[in-house]
């Protein structure tokens, strides 16, 4: 049964910022409303964060190697309690791992025969449904899964133009938002839900088409996100991130003051929109951490570069502040990160540390060859380290490795 739902109190972007320093929160006493004053913050210092404040235990898999199973590099990753499944470059294909490492099987095949796959986007991909199903979506937003076994279940093509927000939600249901922008001239339903056969369950959120069209969509797109079954929304230029409820009621969450950084239009050009003001691009969330993404005018003017910054709000302490960027050895002298300072194993990760955070985890990528490397050069000095532990059992796997075997995946765990 196709059940349709119209909620006109929603509006809601998404968008993800890392945040946590000198800036002290205030919440709502009623609704515990989270408040960030994210002008105030802009203009303080910076700070560097270690990877131990943010971080509570680092797992280490080495990904087997044999011809069949030769990833190269990779492109998405999906970790549940018992499997890995990579989707890599050389084979395009899904491979399914156990969560030592062991290489099990590919899911499905690859072509445009039914039942196959060809290209998918890899942050979509997912093991759901208690690990017995693979799923992800294609970028002409078709929906597949797969038993996890390997064999193919289903497959639908939405009817939305565009998704920019998908994920399991749980209690086998399937989340699919599309844009305001996109949706028919005579208005539609924005979030739909599917269920574990793909069909359409639920279809809410009905809202009209907006005809404002501006150079970079960035500045106008809504932003959805789920973490641990929970939703949490946020639309175009509303400074109130919402969380909604199972019966698509919506609670403030939090609140953040923007004051001159915030574009007084959507139709400002996009090189004014950059020179002067931030929007909200990505948010994610953990237990103790809201991590949000702004984009548009760089604290340190950088020529022509488009300005990313990340704000971390800690929850327990009210704590919020900026990222500074920082030297990123492990990717080559000139190269620098706003991630995390990495004071666990000393292998620097990138800025893609938040974009991978899922349900309270995040991972990369150590390549063998570029981490012995590093490991082995005068960039590397362990006397920085807050603990060995980690150092010796990344160096341990990395002596038995091979240059040519697959990588290892680093499965860091979040406070």
């Amino acid at each position: 049964m196709h059940l349709k739902k119209t909620f006109s109190r929603f509006g809601v972007i998404l968008t993800l910022l890392l945040s946590i320093y000198s800036c002290n929160t205030t919440q709502d006493s009623s609704t515990d409303l989270i408040t960030i004053d994210v002008e105030k913050a802009y203009n303080e210092p910076q700070r560097g964060i270690k990877l131990s404040e943010v971080v509570e235990d680092i797992e280490y898999v080495k990904l087997e190697t044999n011809p069949e199973c030769l990833i190269g590099r990779v492109f998405g990753v999906a970790i549940s309690d018992n499997f890995i499944a990579v989707y890599g470059f050389t084979t395009k294909s899904i491979l399914l791992f156990s969560r030592s490492g062991e290489f099990l099987h590919k899911i499905g095949s690859v072509g445009n025969g039914p039942g196959e796959y060809n290209y998918i986007e890899g942050k979509s991909l997912d093991i759901i449904s208690n690990e017995q199903y693979i799923m992800f979506k294609d970028p002409s937003n078709t929906i597949y899964l797969y038993n996890i076994d390997g064999s193919f279940h289903k497959k639908t093509k939405t009817p939305a133009k565009r998704l920019d927000g998908f994920g399991y939600k749980g209690d086998g249901q399937i989340l699919a938002y599309q844009q305001m922008l996109f949706l028919p001239e005579g208005g539609g339903n924005q979030l739909i839900t599917y269920d574990l056969n793909l069909d359409i369950i639920d279809s809410t959120f009905f809202s009209t088409r907006d005809t404002i069209w501006v150079r970079f969509m960035q500045y106008a797109k809504d932003n959805f996100t789920i973490n641990n079954g929970d939703i949490y929304l946020r639309s175009k230029l509303n400074d109130t991130i919402y969380k909604v409820h199972e019966d698509y009621s919506t609670e403030r969450y939090l609140y953040f003051k923007m004051g001159s950084l915030k574009s007084p239009s959507l139709l400002v050009p996009g090189e004014e929109w950059e020179a002067k003001y931030l929007t909200l691009s990505d948010i994610a969330l953990t237990d103790n951490h809201v991590y949000l993404t702004f984009a548009g005018r760089p604290r340190v003017p950088r020529p022509d570069v488009f300005g990313i910054e990340y704000l971390v709000y800690d929850k327990g302490s009210g704590n919020y502040y900026f990222l500074d960027d920082h030297p990123n050895l492990y990717a080559g002298e000139d190269n620098t990160t706003s991630a995390p300072i990495n004071n666990l194993d000393g292998l620097d990760q990138t800025s893609e540390f938040i974009y991978h955070i899922r349900n309270d985890i995040t991972w990369d990528v150590l390549e063998i060859v570029n981490a012995k490397e590093y490991l082995e050069s005068d960039d590397f000095d362990p006397s920085k380290l807050s603990t060995d532990k980690y150092y010796k059992k990344v160096k341990k796997l990395l002596e038995e490795s091979d240059i040519e075997d697959n990588p290892i995946i680093r499965i860091c765990f979040l406070k």
